[in-house]
């Protein structure tokens, strides 16, 4: 299934390196997503183009956690909302209090590439 041409950040959370983050993604298939609560809703913020969720996981978490984006596609999305999360398309890198959901990926990811701490990207 492609992409759609519409981004996901990610982040470890602080919790694992770039090869740890990478190493789960292809050997479990998850995907660490950022979200944020608005009104008592976890969102998860959907962008319209890579640079502008690099931009946002660099604002939103701290210098030394490991970060990068993924395209989503379709069935990613139709998951996180069939768990209840709001998902939101946004044009702008703003300014949030961010936590991770996990994502759970039925396809193997075809390629990654990992430029270590705040230059991570998940294709």
């Amino acid at each position: 299934m492609s992409g759609l041409g519409k981004w996901f950040a990610v982040s470890s959370d602080g919790q694992m390196t770039a090869t740890q983050m990478l190493d789960e993604l292809q050997r479990d298939k998850v995907c660490p997503v950022m979200c944020y609560e608005e009104d008592g809703v976890s969102v998860i913020p959907l962008f319209l183009n890579k640079r502008t969720a690099e931009k946002f996981t660099r604002r939103n978490t701290p210098r030394e956690w490991t970060v990068g984006t993924m395209e989503a596609r379709q069935d990613n999305i139709d998951q996180l909302v069939r768990r209840g999360y709001r998902v939101v398309e946004i044009d702008w890198p703003i300014k949030r209090v961010v936590s991770v959901v996990v994502l759970y990926m039925d396809e193997e990811i075809v390629e990654t590439e990992n430029c270590g701490f705040r230059k991570t990207r998940v294709k």
